[in-house]
């Protein structure tokens, strides 16, 4: 393995892979495939270019199967091992016309060819894949394994046929790979600009880009997951916050203006680990209702918090199969700006805080039947609002607050929501600080790490559990000033994955940090045709995978590497002026309807449709 400007190459050549009595040695895997006992006809594989009629053309998918297979058994099917592959294959895809010995094989899809690998080759992981990137392959590639990719032959990007093939490595100007069509196609190399133009064309079969199977040898790590999905109207269609489940699935919260009852309502989306879309709900009335961040309990119940009727803080809580159970909202008399609900967070027992604010920032802990049983207000003598939550392993509770006109506060509570300390958070440059939802975490060891934005410029700050400065970073020349600023998670390796855009071309950006502040990666989503679209709030997926949540005009954008100078600050972390006491709060059951909506999906409904995005990087 060696480095070339900075990109991954890799190289695996399988000269080694023939040696079965049953193979012709001096022909192309494809003819082994297509007719074991007479091998190859001799009509169009030797030239270096598959014909619609030739053999070269026909079981390309299932030899490249078999040579990735090879590397990792360090075997050669029989000719009767392979014919019973051929049965299995005609058995289930007859009706597509795949008739292997007869040269007339033709549309086996990424899922069937990851089945295949499993059932024949003992090869678990193995998975199919669309709408992947260069860097993803790249990753595939540093790891120590191939990929089979959709193409055409010889990476011509209008032939009229798809084309399977193993990609061996790349660098900066060309792709290796082992071509089924071609004598010694360990040898192969074609430009990366024709490659990308050939990966990219849609397949004939379902219209999908970017194609190809993972496949992992057993007990290595599983192939990462990736998708990209648009839904929505002809309206305003948006998601806010995002957040998953122990078996994979994936929520999110934002609000629509192409369903419902009223103006805005609430909208709740699920998918599964492989972004099949199980259901959608909208609820609301006939004014604004708006959700802002989700959260699942440890038995499966959603929380949406957000707004209701432009004036109350909101909790609706739903099942695990979309089934509504009770709404709540709650006003403050006292606050002339109105209540709205920006995060959540579980304890131990089930209960759920909410935070928020309007006047000032407010704390609530609720049942799982929706029964208030505390709330506390932060009143630091000017507007707050507190944005974002979480609670630790030992129940200890964290709030970032934001203070207007400028500046943002951190409040430590033990289990019993007794005040630990409070930071201010300032700047040398001084400033406006702005917070955003879902920017605060707790890491595995109690450390705190928040996000904020900051004259425009991306922050990114390490507090240890009595709230003294470990690092901070910030980014400068990145995410744009949106008033929902960045998104924080913290994967299972202690990594800080942190969402938001560009400040010019508005488009979704993903940093990447190890635990001491070290950048590790920084994405973009670029969306097709120079859409504009925007990235919020994220969440780690079990897969260890960034979920993202935003919204576009389509699904059709793609993920590139993009280079950010990183630097070191040093904020100023204070003693804020304000106190923590109690709140009264006027409880109520507002009256949403629920609607089950159906929207376009990835094609774009002809307003701004919600972004849903799954990538490993």
């Amino acid at each position: 393995m060696t480095k070339i400007s900075s990109v991954t190459v890799t190289l695996f050549l399988f000269a080694d892979l023939c040696g079965a009595q049953d193979l012709d040695l001096s022909a192309p895997f494809i003819c082994q495939w297509a007719n074991i006992q007479g091998g190859c006809p001799g009509n169009g594989w030797e030239k270096g270019f598959p014909t619609p009629n030739s053999p070269a053309d026909d079981n390309c998918g299932p030899t490249s199967v078999l040579i990735v297979a090879n590397k990792y058994n360090n075997t050669t099917p029989t000719g009767a091992q392979i014919s019973a592959m051929d049965m299995w294959l005609q058995s289930i895809f007859a009706s597509w016309g795949y008739q292997a010995n007869q040269g007339k094989g033709s549309g086996t899809e990424p899922p069937e060819l990851a089945e295949l690998a499993q059932r024949y080759f003992g090869l678990s992981s193995s998975q199919g894949f669309s709408g992947w990137t260069i860097p993803q392959l790249q990753e595939e590639l540093a790891n120590g394994y191939p990929v089979v990719v959709r193409v055409r032959p010889q990476m011509v990007s209008d032939y009229p046929d798809a084309h399977y093939m193993v990609l061996l490595g790349m660098d900066n100007q060309w792709v290796y790979v082992d071509d089924p069509g071609i004598r010694h196609g360990a040898q192969v190399k074609y430009s990366l600009k024709d490659f990308i133009a050939s990966w990219a064309r849609k397949a004939q079969a379902n219209g999908e880009n970017n194609q190809g199977v993972t496949i992992h040898p057993n007990g290595s790590p599983p192939p990462p997951t990736s998708w990209t999905h648009t839904w929505g109207g002809s309206k305003i269609d948006y998601l806010i916050s995002a957040t998953s489940d122990a078996s994979g699935n994936i929520y999110f919260a934002g609000y629509t203006y192409s369903f419902g009852e009223g103006d805005a309502d609430v909208l709740v989306l699920k998918y599964d680990s492989g972004g099949n879309l199980l259901w959608a709900r909208t609820w609301g009335g006939v004014n604004n209702d708006f959700a802002n961040g989700i959260g699942v309990d440890a038995s499966g119940n959603i929380y949406v918090v957000g707004q209701t009727d432009d004036s109350a803080l909101l909790l609706l809580k739903f099942t695990n199969s979309g089934t509504f159970e009770w709404a709540r909202a709650w006003t403050d008399v006292n606050d002339v700006v109105g209540l709205n609900g920006f995060d959540l967070a579980f304890d131990g027992s089930g209960d759920v805080y909410v935070v928020g604010g309007g006047f000032q920032a407010e704390l609530l802990k609720v049942d799982p039947n929706g029964n208030l049983l505390s709330s506390q207000m932060w009143q630091p003598g000017s507007f707050s609002s507190a944005q974002s939550l979480d609670v630790d392993k030992h129940g200890n509770l964290m709030l970032l607050v934001q203070e207007f006109p400028q500046g943002i506060t951190l409040l430590k509570l033990d289990s019993h929501e007794t005040l630990l300390w409070s930071k201010s958070v300032t700047t040398s440059t001084g400033g406006d600080i702005l917070s955003s939802y879902k920017t605060v975490r707790f890491d595995s060891t109690g450390n705190i790490v928040f996000a904020a934005l900051h004259a425009g410029d991306f922050d990114l700050t390490k507090v240890d559990a009595s709230g003294n400065l470990i690092w901070s970073r910030t980014w400068n020349g990145g995410v744009a000033s949106s008033v929902l600023g960045p998104g924080l998670a913290i994967d299972q390796s202690g990594n800080l994955i942190v969402s938001g855009n560009t400040a010019t071309a508005v488009d979704p950006t993903l940093l990447k940090f190890d635990a001491s502040g070290t950048l590790l990666s920084s994405r973009v989503w670029v969306s097709g045709g120079g859409l504009p679209a925007e990235g919020h709030g994220v969440t780690v997926d079990s897969d260890g995978a960034a979920v993202v949540a935003g919204w576009a005009y389509n699904a059709a954008g793609q993920w590139q590497n993009m280079s950010v100078a990183v630097t070191t600050i040093v904020p100023a972390l204070g003693a804020p002026v304000g106190n923590l006491s109690a709140l009264s709060l006027s409880t109520s059951t507002p009256a949403g309807i629920v609607t089950i909506p159906t929207g376009i999906i990835d094609t774009g409904g002809g307003g701004q449709d919600t972004l849903a995005i799954k990538v490993s990087f």
